[in-house]
């Protein structure tokens, strides 16, 4: 009777330490931080039991709810900033922290923000009129953007920069001398965001915001290295007193270097066209045709077209 107890006994004991071998949690350490406890067995088996195959499972978290999430993080200096959190349609998911220009706020990116999430969202929020003008400006016109691939989603951030107003500002001044603590605390704020791939990070700025971006994503990768891996720039020109040239040259340094690419049109693109005799190899520069810059690149009908190089540049970033 007991070498019959012992050998179910010990049966039990194998499947059930077979069975926990498949419940590894997803981070790679045990939560329960219980050692092992060895289980001796009285009989001896002769012969092996037939035990279930463990089976790979999908362990990636369900995706958050896609309506946009109000944040509120602190910069450097104390002061709280304001922004919204549009999560992806996977979980994890890479990030695009979008930073707007001084004649605006992160109402500029209303309508980019639903566009590179690609969850069938509509824009929840009212775009800002534009006096004397019956039709919105271009990157509030959704209808002619690009198409995004249907397995193509990112989280986006979006936030305004302190002392900024809403587009079209023409009559008040705005004081940027903050801008680049709160760009590199936003940074900072993303690794906190539940849903974001910690090392899928990119940065995406027009005019003072597209120097912004770039200092955030060298600041990013200086306190965790590889959590930025690219950075876009409509119209940069070194206006937070961070030379843009140099700071490419710095994510060059970075090992690997870090993606960095700037867009402008044929009368400012010289910071470009400098920042690329710097050696890093992971930069890029395009000129646009005409007299646009900043947000006005954001437009229909320009060749090469900065909306698709948008998502060309995420394509070639982040997964």
């Amino acid at each position: 009777m007991k070498n019959k107890f012992s050998l179910v006994a010990g049966i039990t004991c194998l499947l059930f330490v077979v069975a926990g071998c498949g419940n590894t949690p997803v981070n790679g350490e045990d939560d329960r931080n219980e050692p092992s406890i060895a289980t001796e067995v009285e009989a001896t088996i002769t012969e092996a039991p037939v035990l279930p195959t463990a089976t790979a499972t999908d362990a990636r978290p369900a995706p958050l709810a896609m309506e946009p999430q109000e944040v509120t993080y602190t910069n450097a200096a104390g002061e709280s900033i304001k922004g919204l959190y549009y999560p992806a349609a996977v979980n994890p998911a890479p990030l695009v922290v979008l930073m707007h220009w001084s004649n605006g706020d992160m109402s500029d990116w209303y309508e980019v923000a639903v566009w590179l999430q690609n969850r069938g969202l509509n824009n929840p929020f009212p775009n800002p009129e534009i006096p004397g003008q019956t039709e919105p400006a271009s990157w509030w016109n959704p209808l002619w953007f690009p198409k995004l691939e249907e397995n193509k989603s990112y989280g986006v951030f979006i936030f305004s920069f302190s002392g900024s107003y809403p587009f079209p500002n023409i009559d008040k001044q705005v004081d940027t001398s903050g801008w680049l603590d709160d760009a590199q605390s936003a940074m900072l704020k993303a690794l906190d965001l539940k849903g974001v791939d910690t090392t899928q990070i990119v940065s995406i700025g027009s005019v003072q915001g597209a120097d912004a971006a770039i200092a955030g994503c060298l600041y990013l990768n200086e306190q965790q290295s590889g959590a930025c891996k690219g950075t876009l720039a409509l119209s940069p020109g070194g206006y937070l007193m961070k030379d843009y040239p140099e700071t490419v040259d710095a994510l060059g340094k970075i090992n690997p270097p870090t993606t960095a690419w700037c867009i402008g049109m044929e009368y400012e693109i010289s910071v470009c066209e400098y920042a690329a005799t710097l050696g890093n190899s992971s930069f890029k520069y395009f000129t646009i045709p005409g007299q646009n810059q900043g947000n006005m690149l954001l437009s229909p009908n320009l060749e090469p077209l900065p909306m698709q190089l948008i998502l060309d540049f995420l394509e070639e970033t982040v997964n």
